[in-house]
């Protein structure tokens, strides 16, 4: 709104100053000029000095300036428009924003972008979030970002008001202006050329790119990477000294193809080994004085190996402390079924549906993350004895623990956990016992504890309900509902691939059908919607009925003990299926939620299972876990292979963790595919010099996902509903009467399973396999008293 002076005369008052400053022999511009710091006098007059405050204070200036930029046309004119001061002002508006951008771009580099060298340049480059610094920078560059924002939108866009924010380009192009001025702002290329040099760009790419000057060049990219492998060794080799650690390795098979083919220089297949450092930083090592009494205790357990009687014990407590989680699996059956509709059902926060407290859990906190670290992978085969020594020495070395006072230390005070697949854990276990002759503590590896990883365990369990259960199109098992349901890849066992996945979706889905039958089988319904009648109560009393009746031992045993032309040999194999998948699930569960209880309570039926399946190596892998926790392990000890050895949580998430030996297998994917120096004829040197930079890498990765909000892209597929599937298994058991009791009832001999758990235990009751797996440990071994030579080692 215009002041008092803005009424109708007002140019007849600016005509009457005209003609004043006419007769003072000046005009406007020269007005102005003298106005604006013209001379000293002028500088210093008061009255001068008044109307030039005057002047640049007054509220509307800024229309004069866009008035003389942009002068306006009579409503009825058809002339062009007059230029006004338009060219010099926005020369002078050009030369102030150079200014202006000068300064924040100075700004910006000295305070977010300049990257620190030396030990700083790493966790300046690996530690910085790109998304908080894109923040910092829209305060530190307002006028620059205003610009570029405006820039980056049409004025169409700016009216609609478009959700998807230019933020993202705008850093990235200020970050590339700075870099242009200083070679040193250069925070951004840094980390977009980690983030590129592992994500598939080609080294044209590459250096294309550093040409426009979006990264760092691949030399500084390489060069990086080999001093995070160093400051990641340096790091491995504390934790081991300082914290609870794991040792883990496994074999590593590259293809190295040649293109220009020589006597030595041709296309193979090449082995060596990757390991790893499991960390535990919130424990201490275990306490000296542990390390003699597992000596003692393992001279003990040699001469006095775990009884059948003792192993027949613990699989009572388990059944009894297991039977709550087997019952609550098959009302999570029905829970989790769309008919039931759980989210609708009055009772649903019912006490009794709760799932049973676990048994023992492991914590999770952030405390509790597993942190793990990569060692330099080696070109020495992890398949042999031999190579499986050479492998242990070289980890020892790289974590600087190979000196003679720290053999002396590891010896007589540590003991090193360590895990591998059934392969790797067998090589290092006949090391074990071909050293127990030797002349000291650390020769004769009195420091090891050794551990088999539960997902090769799984993925045996796996193999062995394939190998008992498979059968013909035409029975009623594996075969059958994987030529039901089109599951491509599953007629026969194999380790590589998607088969572990597969298989273990079918097994679960598989289950869940039988279950839904069962459940309409036992309440005498013909929909499991019937059911959301019945009280929480009585669902619990129908879950006890299904476990007493349909999966159970004692329920095959009933069908048994019937004459034999009124057995029912299919629905025998039901009955038996049920009880054997269930246990899979319930394990398969208690691995992902860390319950090690459950685990451990598995033990004596996993055994079993073994045994019967003739599967020897596993079944004397359990047996040594089983001697180990009933005899050999301090309490101490014990508590330790439990809690760390065995599952790893990566993630500081309930639901999330994993067996040690399945990171090492993704940690084997990411050296071979995922961060794989480029070209296609490695050598093992690069692998080495890369390996431990990957665990470093990911956390890069991560954050570079996140800042260009690609995180969700890839990193998990998305699962189809199982539902239809599971209908159509259930649908087929229904026709086909699987649980109605129909004497003289069979399958052809090819269709009919083998009860390996009651194989296992009667073989067990005979005692031939403890008696030769107890010959095959009994072997002497020297003490520290009878001869020790650590001095001059």
């Amino acid at each position: 709104m215009k002041d008092s002076i803005w009424e109708k005369d007002i140019h007849l008052r600016v005509k009457r100053v005209l003609e004043a400053m006419k007769a003072e022999q000046i005009n406007v511009a020269i007005f102005l000029d003298a106005l604006s710091w013209g001379t000293d006098e002028c500088h210093e007059d008061k009255d001068i000095k008044y109307a030039r405050t005057t002047l640049l204070s007054y509220y509307n200036l800024r229309s004069i300036i866009d008035r003389w930029w942009k002068p306006p046309r009579s409503p009825n004119s058809n002339k062009s428009r007059s230029q006004g001061a338009r060219k010099v002002l926005e020369e002078f508006a050009q030369d102030c924003i150079i200014d202006i951008h000068a300064r924040e771009l100075h700004l910006v580099g000295q305070r977010i972008l300049k990257v620190p060298t030396g030990d700083k340049e790493e966790p300046a480059v690996m530690n910085t979030d790109l998304s908080l610094v894109m923040r910092e920078m829209k305060v530190l560059s307002p006028t620059l970002w205003n610009i570029l924002y405006h820039a980056a939108r049409s004025p169409k866009q700016l009216k609609r008001g478009i959700k998807r924010k230019p933020d993202m380009t705008i850093s990235t192009a200020i970050a590339m202006l700075a870099y242009s001025r200083n070679q040193t702002y250069n925070l951004f290329q840094k980390s977009f050329g980690i983030f590129f040099k592992f994500r598939g760009l080609t080294i044209r790419g590459f250096d294309a790119l550093h040409r426009v000057g979006l990264t760092a060049s691949s030399t500084w990219a390489l060069r990086f990477v080999k001093s995070v492998s160093t400051s990641a060794m340096n790091a491995a080799a504390h934790a081991a000294q300082n914290f609870r650690t794991i040792l883990l390795h496994d074999n590593l098979e590259l293809y190295t193809q040649a293109f220009s083919q020589r006597l030595g220089n041709q296309s193979h297949l090449d082995s060596g080994a990757a390991g790893t450092l499991i960390a535990h930083q919130s424990n201490q090592p275990l306490p000296p004085s542990v390390a003699p009494k597992l000596k003692a205790q393992r001279e003990f357990g040699r001469q006095n190996p775990i009884t059948a009687k003792q192993i027949f014990d613990r699989e009572v407590e388990a059944s009894r402390q297991l039977r709550p989680f087997v019952r609550h699996e098959i009302l999570r059956v029905l829970m989790d079924s769309p008919d039931f509709d759980l989210a609708s059902y009055p009772h649903r926060k019912d006490p009794a549906m709760d799932a049973p407290d676990g048994i023992r859990v492991l914590p999770v906190n952030k405390g509790c993350v597993t942190q793990q670290y990569i060692l330099e992978t080696q070109h020495v085969s992890a398949a042999t004895i031999e190579g499986n020594d050479t492998i242990l020495h070289e980890w020892f070395r790289q974590l600087r623990m190979a000196s003679p006072a720290d053999n002396k230390l590891m010896g007589l005070e540590r003991i090193v956990h360590f895990v591998g697949d059934q392969l790797t854990i067998d090589r290092i276990r006949s090391i074990f016992r071909n050293r127990a002759g030797d002349y000291n503590s650390f020769d004769r590896m009195d420091y090891m504890q050794l551990n088999f990883g539960w997902f090769h365990l799984m993925l045996t369990y796996l193999s062995s309900l394939h190998d008992q259960y498979i059968g013909t199109s035409s029975g009623r098992g594996l075969q059958q509902a994987f030529d039901l349901l089109r599951r491509k890849g599953l007629n026969k066992v194999t380790t590589k691939g998607t088969f572990y996945h597969h298989m273990r979706e079918a097994v679960i889905h598989v289950t869940t059908a039988h279950l839904r039958v069962c459940w309409m089988h036992a309440a005498g319904v013909k929909s499991l919607k019937e059911l959301r009648t019945k009280s929480p109560q009585e669902l619990l009393l129908l879950s006890d009925r299904i476990l007493n009746e349909y999966a159970s031992s004692a329920a095959i045993n009933s069908i048994d003990k019937l004459p034999g032309d009124e057995q029912d040999h299919i629905k025998r194999q039901m009955l038996m299926w049920n009880r054997d998948a269930i246990n899979f699930v319930i394990l398969d569960r208690a691995i992902r939620e860390g319950d090690v209880g459950i685990m451990e309570h598995m033990l004596p039926a996993l055994l079993f299972r073994f045994l019967g399946g003739r599967n020897s190596k596993y079944t004397l892998e359990i047996l040594e876990l089983l001697q180990c926790l009933e005899i050999e392990y301090p309490d101490e000890l014990k508590h330790a292979v439990t809690d760390f050895c065995w599952l790893g949580n990566f993630k500081g998430k309930r639901d999330t963790h994993v067996p040690l030996d399945m990171a090492q297998e993704h940690n084997i994917k990411d050296i071979k595919s995922t961060f794989r120096p480029d070209g296609p004829s490695n050598k093992w040197r690069q692998f080495r010099e890369w390996g431990p930079a990957i665990a470093y890498l990911r956390r890069q990765n991560d954050s570079m996902e996140g800042f260009f909000s690609t995180r969700s892209r890839g990193r998990k597929h998305g699962i189809p509903s199982a539902e239809k599937d599971i209908k159509k298994l259930v649908d087929s058991y229904i026709s086909s009467r699987v649980y109605d009791s129909i004497p003289k009832r069979a399958f052809e001999e090819v269709d009919t399973a083998r009860d390996l758990v009651t194989d296992g235990f009667v073989n067990m009751q005979l005692g031939t396999t403890i008696k030769k797996w107890a010959e095959r440990r009994n072997f002497k071994r020297r003490t520290d008293e009878e001869y020790d030579l650590f001095e001059g080692n």
